[in-house]
Order: structure tokens, then C-alpha cells, then sequence
């Protein structure tokens, strides 16, 4: 598909446009802008892969379901691990049980979402005996202290 394009920006190698149709570009698109500037060809991927904290809470995933699995416990994740249904029903099936609090649950080892979860949340879990398997993204973490230390200093965050 080829499209004339109104004004575009170059950021980090990657080329945002401003199509005169408000063509929203998805993931998954590559854009090749011509030498003129004026034509760009949208080619919709097929196939992509996850970004690194996705593929980071997958691996945590794999990692629970393992540890889980030695030591004949059960393997949870808090709430959706990733938002991506097929991959959650995959490891469903596998075995992880998508609860949102430790009540009414026997204790066993749990994955942390790529969001990460609030401390108060986690110190639940803890104090109800479940073994944690950090999953939050590490992008999502950085942000995430430095908020707190934000906070910590008395700014408004």
C-alpha cells in the first residue's frame, strides 16, 4: 500500500507520519519512506515478536511453572501476566492459575505481572506464604523506583 504523506518526523531511525487519511500506524507495520520523501510504502508484518518486558514475564513465567512444578506446588500469576489472551490460555493450560489476592488460595509460587504490582499487594502475598517470581517488566521497574523515590523526596509525582 502506498501513501502520499503530509509532513513526517525522523525519531530514533523510525519514521512518524502524518498521513493526510489519519492512517494510524500498528505495530507490526514497516515503513519505508522514499529517497523524495513524498511516497511511503506500509507493509503489514505477519508475524512479530514481544518486546523485551513480555518476553522478560514470559520467561519468569516458564520459571514459576518449573519452580512450582519441583516442588509440587501450585503456580499463579497476578491477574493477566502479559495482555495477550492466547499466550495467558497457553500457560493456562500449562498449569498457572490467574488469581487477584492470596485468599481462599493454597500458598505456592506466583509471577509478577510485566506492570509490576503495588508494595501492599505484594507484602500480601508474602505474608500469606506464596514464593514470588518477579515478572515486572525492568523498564517498568526503573520508572517505577524512581517514582517512589520521587515521593520519598516529597515532589508530587
Amino acid at each position: 500500500m502506498t501513501w502520499p504523506i503530509a509532513p513526517f518526523y525522523l525519531l530514533s531511525g523510525i519514521c512518524r507520519l502524518m498521513v493526510e487519511e489519519k492512517l494510524a500506524l500498528t505495530m507490526g507495520s514497516i515503513v519505508h519512506c522514499t529517497e523524495r520523501m513524498d511516497i511511503v510504502d506500509l507493509i503489514e508484518a505477519s508475524t512479530m515478536g514481544f518486546c523485551n518486558g513480555v518476553s522478560y514475564a514470559i520467561n519468569k513465567v516458564k520459571q514459576c511453572l518449573s519452580f512450582a512444578g519441583q516442588k509440587g506446588l501450585p503456580a499463579y500469576s497476578y491477574g493477566d501476566f502479559i495482555h495477550n489472551r492466547q499466550v495467558m490460555e497457553h500457560y493456562e493450560r500449562q498449569g498457572i492459575q490467574v488469581i487477584e489476592s492470596p485468599e481462599g488460595h493454597l500458598p505456592g509460587y506466583i509471577v509478577i505481572r510485566a506492570h509490576g504490582i503495588a508494595d501492599a499487594v505484594r507484602r500480601s502475598f508474602e505474608e500469606a506464604g506464596f514464593f514470588l517470581v518477579d515478572g515486572t517488566c525492568p523498564t517498568v521497574a526503573r520508572s517505577q523506583r524512581l517514582i517512589r523515590k520521587a515521593g520519598e523526596e516529597g515532589r508530587h509525582v
